[in-house]
């Protein structure tokens, strides 16, 4: 493992007991790893907690090795996985069976950034325990707020909620 993910894994472990438990996590690679949740949080007013797991570079196969700190500590109840390049699809197969295993009431969303890692993603959901999300980082951070606002709330959306996430 690269010495930047084992110093970041650290902090992940020393934040760990602070952290509320059956919250989100997401983790990834860059895109996500400088995406602004708490501006997220604030403007949705989500009422969950949100812990970005997220390295810049980050692959598949390192966040395997540290999937117990990043994730599985923090007992979510959803967990997002957003990967620039996956190299080999049982990596990724590999890590969502392996969050399901540890966390069967879990959902997994797998996130793409590109209709190439798109196509990989969607072999390996079954929209149900591991579902799809398409993103165009293309539209800015507004758009993605968008898109993945709905995704993280613990209650149905309301019509509150909608006309908030309209003015965005």
């Amino acid at each position: 493992m690269r010495a930047c993910v084992e110093e970041k894994v650290r902090t992940f472990r020393e934040l760990n007991d602070l952290a509320l438990k059956g919250e989100i996590v997401v983790l990834g690679s860059g895109y996500m790893a400088g995406f602004p949740f708490y501006e997220l949080i604030n403007r949705c007013r989500l009422e969950n907690a949100v812990y970005n797991r997220s390295i810049e570079g980050l692959t598949v196969a390192e966040a395997n090795e540290i999937l117990q700190d990043a994730v599985l500590e923090l007992r979510p109840t959803k967990v997002f996985l957003c990967f620039e390049k996956i190299e080999e699809p049982q990596e990724l197969k590999e890590l969502i069976e392996r969050i399901e295993a540890a966390l069967p009431s879990a959902t997994v969303y797998a996130v793409s950034l590109s209709t190439e890692v798109g196509a990989r993603i969607k072999m390996l959901c079954d929209g149900k325990r591991v579902c799809h999300i398409g993103l165009e980082i293309a539209g800015g951070h507004k758009a993605v707020f968008k898109r993945l606002c709905c995704f993280f709330r613990k209650k149905p959306v309301d019509m509150t909620d909608i006309l908030a996430m309209a003015a965005l």
